[in-house]
């Protein structure tokens, strides 16, 4: 199929598309097992729905997770510098959803001959991120059955049942992560009318871009 007819099918689908089986009121969950057809209805009535709102929630419980993870005490300097931390570190992850949707619709558009501009990408981020937003769930239930260390990158799980509940709350996070990646996906294909394989290239090639180039810059700063 050329990449004409491809355009043609979609925009016969688009034009038949029928939206009476999505409840518009509560796209927030829908978004979890109706990807296509809520960026269809976000893309046709308002792009901008909830972006802002879910790219600062997704930037702070991503910094949130980081620190988590870190030996911080709850001492006043330690509360201080956590607090610091996390202003900033959002402030940061916001800007990166920013140039992320601006390389993503770079790449697209040099390499695969995507249409879809900076702000197309900034919706699918947000949308797509919001089963990582949920992950925070995970993170709280251990936190409230073990303890603020339990999160810790080398924390020792006590007990096995406590080890199999980390096991369980590790798997959870995999699919959730999993789910952000298809929603994500989707959300390319309905942006850029791609077929599924475009829209996969045009999410992990420049991922893997990105990983590359930061790779080696990091091997470059290491002395011979």
């Amino acid at each position: 199929m050329t990449d004409l007819q491809e355009d043609n099918k979609f925009e016969e689908f688009e034009h038949l598309e029928d939206f009476s089986d999505l409840n518009t009121e509560n796209l927030i969950f829908e978004i979890w097992v109706k990807p296509k057809k809520v960026f269809d209805y976000i893309l046709k009535f308002d792009p901008t729905k909830y972006v802002a709102i879910l790219l600062v929630i997704s930037a702070f419980i991503a910094t949130l997770e980081r620190l988590l993870t870190k030996n911080l005490s709850l001492d006043a300097y330690g509360f201080g510098y956590s607090v610091g931390g996390l202003a900033i570190g959002t402030l940061l992850t916001w800007l990166m959803y920013y140039v992320s949707a601006w390389f993503f619709r770079l790449f697209g558009a040099t390499f695969l001959g995507g249409k879809a501009n900076n702000q197309d990408f900034r919706t699918v981020i947000a949308w797509s991120n919001i089963p990582l937003i949920a992950g925070i769930l995970t993170t709280l239930c251990i936190v409230l059955l073990y303890g603020w260390k339990a999160p810790r990158e080398y924390y020792t799980p006590e007990s096995e049942i406590e080890g199999y509940v980390f096991i369980a709350v590790g798997i959870i996070d995999i699919v959730l992560s999993l789910w952000s990646m298809m929603i994500m996906v989707i959300g390319v294909m309905r942006i850029q009318h791609f077929s599924i394989g475009r829209a996969l290239a045009n999410v992990f090639l420049p991922v893997l871009i990105i990983v590359a180039i930061i790779a080696l810059f990091v091997i470059g700063l290491q002395p011979f």
